[in-house]
């Protein structure tokens, strides 16, 4: 239901930027746990996008030209898609059904290998690129825990998080701007007091 969703909002809002949509066959394969929380939903927005645009010759189009010029507008575009917002030009549309940033889609359209690229967002800049050493590896695992984020899931979801999410937010924004950072722990203890609410981890 979620793919649905997802290749309906993509083929809507083609449609709407760029023009009618040409009948195709796409195949999806994937070994990743769904609502593993390893943005599964968010590749499937970015890979349908690409492979339809580049089908029909959207990405040559004097439109696609004028709003995407870089790989951190495209990332930008591909974000849009997905949460529905506008991207300069290109009128928004419905998304997913969740509300989410560009990190994700900038990751996957961004990353070169063998490097650490630092980012800022709204806008996307790309403001350096590290080489990454070779005696240390990246280690990505799956908690079992099912984190399904549209429609009423996602409602769920924020009903039960809300105010741990709230302040989670309030938090990432002060450590943006400091250079004291506010451990997890001190958050969680917070939201118990404030808000009443148990947060594992």
């Amino acid at each position: 239901k979620a793919r649905s969703k997802a290749s309906d909002a993509v083929v809507d809002r083609l449609t709407q930027n760029f023009g009618a949509v040409a009948p195709m066959q796409v195949s999806v394969d994937s070994n990743l746990p769904l609502a593993s929380g390893m943005s599964s939903s968010s590749a499937l927005v970015v890979g349908l996008a690409l492979a339809i645009a580049e089908y029909n010759g959207f990405i040559e189009s004097n439109t696609w030209r004028s709003a995407i010029n870089s790989p951190e507008d495209l990332a930008g575009y591909l974000a849009c898609i997905e949460n529905g917002m506008s991207f300069g030009p290109l009128a928004g549309h419905r998304g997913v059904g969740t509300f989410g940033g560009s990190e994700d889609h900038t990751a996957m359209i961004c990353s070169a290998p063998a490097s650490l690229g630092l980012f800022s967002f709204a806008p996307i800049r790309r403001e350096k690129v590290l080489p990454f050493p070779d005696d240390l590896s990246f280690v990505v695992a799956v908690s079992g825990v099912a984190a399904e984020k549209t429609g009423a899931a996602f409602i769920d979801i924020a009903a039960e998080d809300g105010a741990h999410e709230v302040l989670m937010f309030i938090v990432d924004i002060l450590n943006e701007q400091a250079t004291l950072l506010i451990p997890n722990d001190y958050v969680r203890r917070v939201a118990e007091r404030s808000f009443g609410v148990t947060v594992a981890g």
